[in-house]
């Protein structure tokens, strides 16, 4: 799973069109026929990164309109390849990175919170799955000289074989205010076997600087991080600084530990940033916000597609909303059904 941002924060996943890649074979009891059936595993990577987003895809005739906040801009936009959009997008207005003391600030607001979303199938599926449910609870927790952030995401995916297939995954990360350190553990399960584990630690010479992953799990081993990365605090603190100052377009690497692979690229699309939009929260109310849309590149693999996209709002405060997520033969959405601040205590 990927992270999600805010603190909340998912990140890491397969590209949309190899979703559904084989985990497990399937045969035809009539027919004879062998099947493949998704993958359980690429599934909670890419729920683990809706965190990171809120609108859905964005389509080609509707990116100048929201870019403009036209009349568009609320309106969910049809699916369309995240890629075109990224490309349309990067040639209307040069990317750009906030500025490295507005994403401190804004990260040293990052509010303490424990939610819970609800997961759900949004529309008619075309593929192999036929129906998905279940939720998240993400917690972020301020531990004085860092964040601790615990994900625990619950899922039943049924397929048109009538079988249902239970996915758990538990992803939890601390990470030092200023962004130059992390330790991480994500270990995911498919009715019960251990699918995918990592686990380690990562550190940076200085923010914005090169410096190492060192992994436990799955294998010790050492990969590099390049200067620019941020980890998830500080690439949701990011994400939302650009939004804040204007910046629609940002290309933003992340590490967030959920995968042996290292360092992501990203491509943020930040839109509609509005002081305040109609909401329960309390916490909430009158607190700027913005739609986010970001796409997650595969650095060490020569494709223009991304493994995956999400969509979402997202508070001043990191706190997100209106989840949505496109695998191509379905989608999901998710909304927050409880809410509780928590205090901090330094």
């Amino acid at each position: 799973m990927a992270s999600m941002g805010g603190g909340s924060y998912p990140s890491h996943m397969a590209r949309i069109r190899d979703f559904l890649v084989p985990s497990r074979i399937h045969v035809d009891q009539g027919t004879g026929s062998i099947r493949e059936a998704p993958s359980i595993t690429r599934f909670s990577l890419a729920l683990a990164g809706l965190m990171l987003g809120g609108v859905s895809s964005v389509s080609l005739s509707v990116l100048p309109a929201l870019a403009a906040g036209g009349e568009h801009a609320a309106e969910k936009p049809a699916s369309h390849d995240i890629v075109q959009a990224a490309q349309s997008a990067s040639s209307m207005t040069p990317t750009a990175r906030p500025d490295q003391a507005q994403i401190l600030k804004i990260a040293s607001g990052m509010a303490a919170h424990r939610i819970h979303y609800d997961l759900t199938l949004d529309g008619t599926p075309t593929g192999d799955v036929i129906g998905a449910r279940g939720g998240m609870d993400y917690e972020v927790i301020d531990a004085c000289d860092g964040w601790a952030t615990r994900q625990r995401l619950e899922m039943t995916i049924s397929n048109r074989d009538g079988q249902d297939i239970q996915m758990v995954s538990d992803y939890t990360t601390w990470e030092s205010k200023d962004g130059t350190r992390m330790r991480f553990h994500m270990r995911q399960t498919t009715d019960t076997a251990v699918s995918q584990e990592t686990a380690g630690e990562a550190s940076m010479d200085g923010f914005g600087h090169s410096g190492t992953i060192r992994y436990d799990l799955p294998r010790p081993m050492t990969k590099p991080i390049q200067a620019g990365t941020f980890f998830p605090m500080m690439h949701t603190a990011a994400l939302l600084a650009a939004a804040e100052d204007g910046i629609k377009f940002s290309a933003l690497p992340l590490f967030d530990g959920t995968s042996a692979d290292g360092v992501q690229d990203t491509f943020v699309v930040a839109l509609d940033w509005k002081k305040s939009v109609p909401v329960k929260i309390d916490l909430l109310k009158d607190m700027p916000s913005a739609k986010v849309l970001v796409s997650f590149f595969d650095t060490d693999k020569a494709r223009i597609e991304p493994a995956y996209q999400a969509g979402m709002r997202y508070w001043l405060n990191g706190v997100a909303d209106d989840l949505t997520m496109n695998f191509g033969d379905f989608k999901l959405k998710g909304g927050i059904a409880s809410f509780k601040s928590l205090p901090h205590k330094c």
